[in-house]
């Protein structure tokens, strides 16, 4: 996970460890809502989903990754509003997965979970009877401290997966500027960053051993997928 994918979920992420958070544990929201962003960061096996209810677009400069258009763009500025709970709407994987996210150790097959406090979802136990213990009392994980690793594992490599698929999309030159910019702090101030779709006349003209292989890991339908919901943007005007 980089910098610009961590600011999309979290302000100041802390490091959940036994040592520290021993006795604290987690209070379910029943808020499908956070701290609104113009854009969820999501994984490959949710572009079908993803592609039903928001655009998907392409973040990044440098490491480039597919993201799912939540909030409202309207006149060239962003305008945001929560997230429509419905049956028919989609909630992407990070959303459901907040308030914890995995950052992967560097050169390492390890990473640490990390919680956003500003949540107020994990919290000590003695503050609160109804919150669920995150650690036993020898200090190892509970299941539901598991089942938040398991699901923030899998997340991870979906989006290692989704990103591997934009950077072929990139290094084929089928990704294109949009007309959506995303503005985010930086140490020289505001930092204007461009979102990316997939040019549809490139993405027809690609050469048929591309299209057979893309065929064959699953890209050309991710492609079609992206192009789909491009839709959306009705909504967005």
């Amino acid at each position: 996970m980089n910098s610009s994918e961590r600011q999309q979920s979290f302000g100041a992420p802390v490091a959940l460890c036994a040592e520290q958070h021993r006795h604290h544990g987690f209070i379910a929201s029943t808020s499908t809502t956070k701290t609104p962003n113009l854009f969820a960061p999501i994984t490959l096996s949710e572009f079908a989903d993803v592609s039903r209810c928001y655009p998907i677009l392409f973040f990044n400069e440098d490491a480039v990754f597919p993201v799912a258009i939540v909030g409202q763009v309207r006149r060239g500025r962003q305008t945001f509003s929560p997230l429509a709970s419905g049956t028919n709407t989609y909630l992407p994987a990070v959303y459901r997965l907040h308030p914890f996210m995995l950052e992967k150790l560097p050169d390492q097959d390890a990473g640490i979970l990390l919680f956003d406090p500003s949540a107020g979802q994990v919290v000590p136990l003695e503050q609160n009877g109804a919150a669920l213990p995150l650690f036993d009392e020898t200090g190892q994980p509970t299941n539901l401290l598991r089942q938040f690793a398991g699901f923030a594992a899998q997340i991870h490599e979906g989006r290692r997966q989704a990103a591997l698929f934009a950077e072929t999309l990139r290094n084929k030159g089928l990704l294109t500027p949009s007309l959506v910019e995303f503005s985010q702090p930086s140490e020289q101030g505001q930092k204007t960053s461009l979102l990316y779709m997939i040019s549809e006349p490139a993405f027809r003209a690609l050469p048929s051993n591309t299209v057979y292989d893309w065929f064959q890991n699953g890209f050309l339908e991710a492609a079609q997928l992206v192009l789909l919901s491009q839709r959306h943007w009705e909504n967005y005007q």
